[in-house]
């Protein structure tokens, strides 16, 4: 699913759409391309603290020091 996602970002691209591709790399164990895709949804204003830290999508990221980083982003 995670490919079309991608097709789709690349017709037209919003925050949610960002985060929810993001989601899905961390279900599937890709941290880099989740990490490339949160940082994406940050950008298009998907930036609410309290979505990313309540996501069990997310949890598997957690653990990596990128986490904080992220975090730090977010309002």
């Amino acid at each position: 699913g995670a490919k079309y996602y991608e097709k789709a970002l690349d017709l037209e691209s919003r925050g949610g759409d960002f985060y929810n591709l993001a989601c899905a790399y961390a279900l599937l164990n890709d941290k880099d391309k989740s990490f490339e895709k949160l940082n994406r949804a940050i950008e298009h204003g998907f930036n609410r603290k309290a979505d990313y830290e309540n996501d069990s999508d997310l949890e598997s990221l957690k653990s990596d020091g990128r986490w904080k980083i992220l975090v730090e982003k977010l309002k």
